[in-house]
């Protein structure tokens, strides 16, 4: 468990148990023995895992399983609520697709579902972070909501599948799942907007995209509280700062917003140029050409030279008694 952070950009794995015996549950489900598992993980936890996993989805001679823990085990699973989602759940979904999620069932006689749509906006604005299934939903109605009844033995864990026709349009979204006292959630997005970078010369210019990479003219961005709208060319401009830090802002199109964030860069223009003349056309008291190239870096970034006002050539020169001479050219 190694952390890698500084190289890949990826944490810590960090405890995975949940995950792997998820793994286990799942394929001791077909296996006739977890021999296969030995050299990977203890003995002992495989054993009361395979038993587990043939008790909750009612396989084979229950008196066999039994054998395999003692009474305290097996009380403890067939006492034990479980309302898990699938790991394959998705988060995320287009705008025209179908929401279904897929929850671990088990010890539930009666299953009240609720759905929840998120003032996205309002959240982001008030909070200035990601919406999560953490959100106070404490005095919001339910949009929608329905009881389910299931009549299975308190042993078996059933995977269902549940289907949310009426999640349409782009938005934010919280299931919420309750059943024999415990409570489970699913946040579910259907869409997403992002930022298209450019830096230009007066700051930071933005194209607003859709999840399908398609531009969004009428988008706007929010910034501390303030609306930046997009003009004919659908780009929005954003200044430059006098306090450069990474920042957060808003992205609404219509009713839907997302958040994205970027580096606001401060005001650092650079001015370079290289000069080129024929050394054997210097002549005492003769008149030469000299070849400039100038070149106008914003954030070094490379600009026109027509931001330029009253530009000058200085040319600074010292004779072998080292005296200088200035010359401006206009």
């Amino acid at each position: 468990n190694a952390d890698y952070g500084s190289r890949g950009g990826f944490s810590r794995i960090g405890n995975d148990e949940s995950l792997v015996r998820s793994y286990l549950l799942h394929f001791f489900r077909q296996d006739k023995d977890y021999g296969s598992f030995l050299q990977y993980v203890r003995d002992t936890y495989l054993e009361d895992l395979f038993a587990e996993a043939k008790l909750t989805a009612g396989l084979g001679n229950p008196e066999r399983w039994y054998s395999m823990l003692n009474s305290g085990q097996v009380q403890a699973i067939k006492d034990r609520v479980d309302l898990d989602f699938a790991y394959s759940s998705k988060e995320r979904f287009a705008p025209g697709e179908e929401v279904k999620v897929s929850l671990w069932v088990k010890n539930v006689d009666s299953l009240l579902v609720k759905e929840f749509e998120i003032n996205a906006f309002n959240y982001y604005l008030r909070k200035g972070r990601e919406v999560d299934t953490g959100i106070e939903l404490d005095g919001l109605a339910a949009t929608r909501e329905r009881t389910i009844d299931f009549k299975e033995p308190s042993m078996r864990r059933i995977a269902r599948t549940f289907a949310f026709p009426e999640l349409k349009k782009r938005g934010v979204y919280v299931v919420e799942f309750i059943g024999n006292g415990i409570s489970s959630r699913v946040l579910v997005r259907k869409g997403a907007l992002r930022l298209l970078e450019k830096v230009g010369p007066a700051g930071h210019e933005f194209r607003v995209l859709d999840e399908a990479n398609k531009a969004r003219p009428k988008a706007s961005v929010w910034l501390d509280g303030k609306e930046h709208k997009a003009d004919k060319k659908g780009l929005v401009h954003l200044p430059f700062s006098n306090r450069p830090s990474p920042r957060t802002v808003i992205l609404r199109d219509g009713d839907f917003s997302s958040l994205a964030g970027f580096g606001h860069l401060g005001e650092n223009y650079e001015l370079r140029a290289g000069f080129h003349v024929d050394r054997e056309a210097l002549l005492s008291g003769r008149k030469t050409k000299i070849v400039v190239r100038p070149s106008l870096r914003v954030n070094g970034r490379p600009s026109s030279l027509e931001l330029l006002d009253e530009v000058k050539l200085v040319l600074l020169a010292v004779d072998y008694e080292g005296t200088p001479n200035r010359t401006e050219v206009a």
